[in-house]
């Protein structure tokens, strides 16, 4: 219980004190659509039908429930450290179970401290909160000894919480059990049990979550309700946002952190072998980072995707790589059997004093980074590290050098480039400040009235894009889809709360191409239209181009927007009823 506790106050010290970010950044669409559902889910879900973010039920409903009670910026606080908590309690408990707690602490802190892990929690996407409840899962069936089938029902009820947050945690969840299986063999009965007893957990909670669907006004089968995105994702829809390999590998860092893992495995049970035989949970490790791994390189060089490019989906190879440290970790107690628990402070000490240094001074180690052009020197460097602490600590038996190896993974972390807003620097604007002002649109949209009126979103991106290169780095983001590369800033996030494409009229307001002005012309009789604006000029402006095509648009609401270190901005709301072209 203990040790618990000590992993939940860090988890609570990094999210609130550590200079992160902990709300989804602005310009992103995804975190941005689940933001909208939290806020008004019912309204939502009636409107656009169930599809594929309304249908992330243990993560949109969880979110619903603490934005209902609390205050947003504190309910996203909440959420981020209920499910890495979550997550964190299960990692500890499997490690715990196999190797002991101070391999298990050390992981934890580890976890704790990455940027890459906390940026799977904290940016608003499913990633994080789905991976919390397979680590949990694990966590239980591998506590599961014996004849404790009430613990494999539950075990199997938390994969389906998790796959039902995300499908692709079938995968994660799949080769987690089976290595477990395979780790704790008794019989083929004995399997057959738990294998039974899994899969009635699993099919309880999906048919629980199914039911509660029904009632929210879903459908049963939540999971399968947006069978076009499904059928897309299959058909490669995926490689239209994909760039070139080389255009984004050499400065995304994280993708060496697999690399790495590898060697650290392949060395933990070169070394191992001959002192007891490998951790167990190097080779749990090996089998959550290899299987998930090839399903994510199928997906992009057979199906067509870009999965891998991102940085949400490789979040899915940080446990299995967790998990491998932990083997590394272990062999500290067989390398010096005589490791005392203040040793073991001293390592702890260690990498985390040196996450949270690295934390600190990441704007730095960027420039430290940037300064050096060539791209295999800094690989090359990397490499020799890596080198030089596995032969620290397995050759010479030098204890800190595991949290020197612990720190050269945070450390691909913290330079790594398409995660660095994860980070909250001096000068940089606090995201929260942009849920903030989302919640303020939303709370105003629905004292309007509208009921079954459509509402649309007009504005001009340009007029809220950053001018100065350090802000808009912070307050900007580049969507490349085929040939197009789209500059989304916060009014995309905003509108992203009411599904973006769906409810956008046009984003170069006054003006109009030929697709808006058709779209304009066939909507509904009862359309209100939000206008989004700098300054009272710009609504004008659009409100006179309403009224030159032949509308006569009626305000039916307006309201001032200042959030904090946001940019101010106004909504005005008119309806578009009577006359039309």
């Amino acid at each position: 219980m203990l040790p618990m506790l000590a992993v939940f106050c860090i988890t609570i010290a990094v999210i609130l004190f550590a200079p992160i970010q902990t709300f989804p950044p602005p310009g992103w669409v995804d975190p941005a659509m689940y933001i909208g559902y939290f806020l008004d889910y019912r309204n939502l879900l009636t409107e656009f039908g169930q599809n594929y973010h309304s249908a992330r039920l243990p993560f949109v409903l969880t979110g619903s429930f603490l934005y209902t009670v609390f205050m947003p910026k504190i309910a996203g606080e909440l959420l981020v450290i209920l499910f890495s908590w979550l997550a964190l309690a299960g990692v500890y408990g499997v490690v715990a179970k196999f190797q002991g707690r101070f391999p298990a602490f050390f992981i934890c802190c580890w976890l704790a401290f990455n940027p890459l892990w906390i940026a799977t929690m904290a940016r608003g996407y499913v990633d994080g909160p789905a991976m919390s409840f397979v680590l949990l899962a694990l966590a239980v069936i591998a506590s599961a000894a014996g004849n404790r089938t009430y613990r494999f029902i539950a075990g199997g009820a938390l994969v389906a919480l998790g796959v039902a947050t995300h499908p692709i945690t079938l995968i994660l969840a799949g080769c987690g059990v089976l290595a477990l299986l395979v780790m704790s063999w008794r019989s083929w009965r004995d399997s057959g049990i738990a294998i039974l007893a899994l899969g009635t957990g699993f099919a309880l909670a999906l048919a629980a979550l199914g039911l509660a669907s029904l009632a929210l006004g879903g459908k049963f089968l939540f999971i399968l309700a947006d069978q076009n995105a499904i059928t897309r994702s299959f058909k490669g829809f995926g490689s239209n946002y994909q760039f070139a390999w080389g255009e984004w590998v050499p400065m995304n860092y994280r993708v060496l952190g697999p690399v790495f893992a590898l060697i650290v495995a392949g060395v933990t049970i070169l070394h191992t072998r001959r002192l007891g035989g490998t951790p167990q949970v190097t080779w749990l490790g090996l089998a959550l980072l290899l299987g998930p791994l090839a399903f994510l390189l199928y997906w992009d060089l057979v199906i067509g995707g870009a999965a891998l490019q991102s940085s949400f989906y490789t979040g899915y190879l940080l446990p299995g790589q967790a998990f491998i440290l932990a083997g590394a970790a272990s062999a500290a107690t067989r390398l010096r059997p005589g490791e005392t628990p203040a040793r073991w402070t001293a390592i702890i000490l260690t990498l985390s004093g040196g996450a949270l240094l690295a934390i600190y001074l990441a704007p730095s180690l960027w420039d430290l980074e940037a300064s050096v052009v060539q791209f295999r020197y800094k690989w090359l460097f990397l490499f020799a590290c890596l080198t030089l602490l596995l032969g620290a600590f397995y050759t010479l038996r030098w204890r800190l050098a595991l949290a020197g190896l612990g720190l050269l993974f945070i450390l691909l972390a913290v330079i790594n480039s398409d995660t660095r807003r994860i980070f909250r620097p001096a000068g940089a604007p606090d995201f929260g400040d942009y849920l903030s002002a989302t919640a303020r649109v939303s709370s105003f949209v629905k004292g309007l009235g509208l009921g079954e009126r459509r509402l649309l979103f007009w504005f001009n991106r340009e007029s809220y894009s950053d001018s100065n290169s350090h802000l808009a780095f912070w307050t900007s983001y580049s969507l490349r889809f085929a040939t197009t590369i789209l500059r989304l800033n916060y009014w995309d996030s905003l509108t992203s709360a009411w599904q973006w494409d769906r409810s956008i009229l046009g984003a170069t307001m006054p003006g109009f191409d030929t697709a808006e002005r058709n779209m304009l012309h066939a909507l509904p009789a009862q359309t209100s239209i939000a206008l989004l604006c700098r300054d009272a000029n710009e609504c004008d402006a659009g409100r006179d181009r309403l009224e030159e095509l032949g509308y006569k648009p009626r305000l039916r609401g307006l309201t001032p927007v200042a959030e904090g270190g946001t940019s101010a901005f106004f909504v005005r709301v008119y309806d578009l009823d009577g006359f039309r072209p």
